[in-house]
């Protein structure tokens, strides 16, 4: 990282006036971004991050100042602090957390799995491809860089917006989801979304980028980027959920018997498989050079869950395929469903946050293990009885 801040160091400074950022905050975001980064260990060596292109910045500096100025005059004004405190509370209904509850919910129900499925490589994509910019392209937030107030203090790099992004899947995980259940898709959720759908990703997101931009931590092109990935991010987790799920054998159009949730032999070889292969990729991600997430145990934690559920159970190998996309489940399924998959994930955020996992890597990977297989085992024994017939 020292070359990194040399190189500033040793350029000419950018003005003011050319919209770019003042050039001493630069190098105190470069000097931050050595000193935090991921809890248990320095971030990844400097040549695998990028800063945003300076000419690009200058570019849209333009219309990105005025859409911050008069956006964030509405929390300068006398319900100033009503504004922030809900812009505060669109944002956190947009966080990869609230996602991440989604298909280990649906699975727990076990009449939904055709909406588990897609909702699980929805968020698995989303996971990865929000944080592949932000990992390796750095962008001052706009109150570190004096061109706006700040009212939430966030260090990490702003493009693009993964609130608009999280805006974007939601909206539309959950209206294809609702139809799904209703068998207006039967169990292949749609490639694009329904004219509906598209009226409340909009929605969605132009609030999403309110409350970030009135914030003072995203300026108005990161939520246009972070629009245009959520898109890419819902057809990605379409496309592999369509994959998987034309592997399996639907069960909403016929009346066939729908055998138990059972371990085969085959099944259980995947199982330990997939159970090394996640432990590994998990330890690629907290290891440098990677460093890729600091929320890799509270994410990969929940999505394996689901991904190794699925691929063991519900597309057994050597066995029969059979996927549930009938049934009802009652209001207090619902609600216990929806305990059990938000103490799992408290439990991700509480190991994710404990100072003495931060610390260590052999420590954090136990930590992965034990979420991991406590997150199967009430999965896989969810209370909630699977249909013998449909």
């Amino acid at each position: 990282m020292e070359d990194l801040l040399d190189k500033f160091s040793s350029s000419a400074p950018p003005s003011a006036s050319s919209g770019g950022p003042a050039y001493s905050q630069l190098v105190d975001e470069v000097a931050d971004l050595k000193a935090t980064g991921p809890p248990h260990h320095p971030p990844a060596d400097e040549k695998y991050i990028s800063l945003f292109p300076e000419s690009l910045d200058r570019t849209l500096a333009p219309l990105d100042d005025a859409i911050m100025s008069v956006v964030q005059s509405a929390a300068r004004g006398p319900m100033g602090s009503t504004v922030v405190m809900l812009a505060k509370i669109g944002t956190v209904c947009t966080t990869i957390e609230v996602g991440l509850t989604v298909p280990v919910m649906l699975f727990m129900l076990r009449c939904r799995d055709c909406e588990g499925i897609y909702a699980m490589y929805v968020m698995l994509s989303m996971t990865i491809l929000t944080q592949l910019p932000k990992r390796f392209l750095w962008r001052v937030r706009p109150y570190a860089s004096g061109r706006a107030e700040c009212f939430s203090n966030v260090t990490t790099s702003c493009f693009p917006s993964r609130a608009v992004v999280g805006a974007v899947v939601f909206a539309n995980l959950a209206h294809t989801i609702f139809h799904m259940s209703s068998g207006a898709y039967r169990c292949m959720p749609p490639w694009f979304p329904s004219f509906g759908s598209w009226c409340l990703i909009f929605a969605c997101a132009l609030l999403a980028s309110l409350c970030r931009i009135v914030l003072g931590v995203h300026y108005a092109s990161d939520c246009l980027g972070g629009f245009l990935l959520g898109v890419v991010v819902n057809l990605v987790g379409t496309g592999l959920a369509r994959l998987h799920m034309s592997s399996c054998r639907c069960n909403s159009a016929d009346s066939s018997e729908v055998p138990p949730l059972a371990l085969t032999v085959g099944s259980g070889i995947l199982l330990v498989a997939l159970l090394g292969a996640s432990v590994v990729s998990v330890l690629l991600m907290l290891r440098p050079p990677l460093v890729f997430f600091r929320k890799t145990l509270h994410a990969f934690s929940m999505l394996f869950v689901a991904l190794i559920f699925s691929l063991v159970f519900l597309c057994p190998a050597g066995g029969p395929s059979y996927l549930l996309n009938e049934g009802s489940a009652t209001v207090d399924e619902v609600i216990i469903a929806c305990f059990l998959s938000g103490v799992l994930s408290a439990a991700g955020m509480a190991a994710q946050n404990h100072k003495a996992l931060k610390k260590s890597i052999p420590k954090s990977l136990g930590a992965f293990v034990v979420l991991l297989c406590a997150g199967l085992l009430v999965v896989a024994t969810s209370p909630f009885p699977r249909p013998s017939r449909l």
